[in-house]
């Protein structure tokens, strides 16, 4: 479940009502404006993540009912509950009894007072958000329903005071004034999460090492690490986030052996040849398997946690990051990039590649701080790094090929020719494979028109 926290807008002083009633208070015009503002903000965002149910819980005061109405209104939402004890209760010793009367809800919108729920969001998520008048947070709650994950926080300040009139506010440019985000303590969470992802790959591996999927998982697991110690790479000191990268690259460059080998084996299981290189390969695979699998059972192999925790991070959790402008900064690059990849440049085709993967496992890792039209290129990039990865992976096999061509030559080995035969034919068959890989990428034109 989502629980989106919004602070009430602008309303009038306790001095402006004769009784001086604080719970009596209304909105201001400019209150009224500005939330109808961000309502629309509000709107586009539950619109894309395709909510079933929202519901409205409001402190019962005026000022927060009104704000609630306006979110409502915005939303098409029917009904509001107002609720007494959120206008001076503990919203966080109240939540999992809200949660648990609106079981039928996928998200809940509450509307509540200050401090009340600066606490509540740095309770859940431990981050500290200037919550000014109007403002929201969205948070995606834990099953133990005391933790949460922080998914985006929108401040009022992004409204313009000339947003006032509300014939304006319809011109109001989602893309211009408000970026998706997400704080670093939820790149710090995710470093955990995908931790633990590589440590089960690894446990796959003991009990069946014959199979390439658990490789290919670790090194998938290993490849999102890298992503995002890029994605935080200015929130880290220079020497850590250099350490860090280049561990994970060593660990990286140690399973991929492995998967190429793969790769080689299952490419010769598709070709007419004989079963000479096959065979070899097979044995190298077999030596390299052996290895992995005796650092992983000595606990030689590479502690990932261990390299993590030496990152040393020099800004703080609150500060929100921006993940569609990494993306579209490497979008930029790979536009930049892309009419020089020519089969004869193999080193540009793994960076533009390197740069697509990035791109993509960001929308893996984190697709709810994406907007929509980074997601509807998040299918051309797919289609883009799959056309590089076969590239690159044909002509992996090809060095994987000269390698063991180069081990054929031994002195007891006297079947020069057929094994020369054979290799020419390998040899053939990978470069046209690599070829016909290349005029898919110059018919689809991937990226040129985003």
């Amino acid at each position: 479940m989502d629980l989106i926290i919004v602070r009430h807008a602008k309303a009038e002083t306790v001095l402006s009502k004769p009784d001086g009633s604080d719970f009596d208070r209304t909105l201001t015009n400019e209150g009224v404006s500005n939330i109808r503002a961000l309502s629309k903000i509000l709107k586009d965002l539950t619109d894309h993540q395709g909510y079933k149910y929202i519901k409205i819980i409001s402190s019962s005061s005026e000022r927060t009912m009104q704000t609630a109405g306006n979110i409502a209104e915005i939303l098409n939402i029917k009904d509001i509950e107002a609720n007494d004890n959120l206008y001076h209760g503990d919203y966080y010793s109240m939540l999992p009894e809200l949660i648990s009367e609106n079981t039928e809800a996928d998200c809940i919108i509450l509307v509540g007072h200050n401090p009340n729920v600066y606490f509540l969001t740095a309770s859940l998520c431990d981050v500290k958000l200037d919550f000014k008048k109007g403002s929201f947070a969205c948070v995606s709650i834990d099953e133990n329903q005391s933790t949460g994950k922080l998914k985006y926080f929108v401040s009022s300040d992004i409204i313009d005071s000339a947003y006032s009139n509300e014939d304006n506010v319809v011109d109001f440019k989602l893309d211009k004034k408000l970026s998706l985000g997400l704080s670093l303590e939820d790149v710090k969470f995710e470093t955990d999460e995908i931790s633990d992802n590589f440590y089960e790959a690894c446990e796959i591996f003991k009990s069946n090492f014959e199979d390439p999927e658990s490789i290919h998982q670790m090194r998938i697991q290993i490849r999102k690490l890298m992503t995002l110690i890029d994605f935080v790479k200015h929130d880290l000191t220079s020497d850590s986030f250099k350490h860090v990268h280049k561990s994970l690259r060593g660990i990286n460059t140690d399973l991929s052996v492995i998967r190429d080998l793969d790769q080689f084996i299952f490419y010769l299981n598709q070709a007419d040849t004989s079963d000479y290189f096959k065979n070899m390969a097979i044995s190298q695979r077999k030596e390299h398997e052996d290895d992995l699998l005796y650092r992983i059972n000595t606990d030689t192999f590479h502690d990932v946690s261990n390299i993590l925790s030496s990152l040393i991070w020099i800004n703080s959790d609150e500060k929100i990051k921006n993940v569609d402008g990494y993306i579209k900064d490497l979008l930029f690059e790979i536009k930049k990039n892309y009419k020089k990849i020519c089969p004869e440049n193999q080193k540009q085709i793994h960076s533009v590649r390197i740069m697509g993967k990035k791109i993509k496992n960001m929308i893996e890792i984190f697709p709810d701080a994406i907007s929509k039209k980074i997601l509807i290129i998040g299918d051309d990039t797919k289609k883009f790094v799959k056309c590089l990865g076969n590239i690159n992976d044909y002509y992996n096999c090809l060095k994987i090929l000269d390698i063991l061509y180069k081990l054929s030559f031994k002195p007891e080995i006297d079947i020069y020719e057929n094994i020369d035969e054979e290799y020419k034919e390998l040899k053939c068959y990978f470069k046209k494979l690599t070829k016909s890989e290349f005029k898919k990428i110059d018919k689809k034109k991937l990226f040129e028109n985003n």
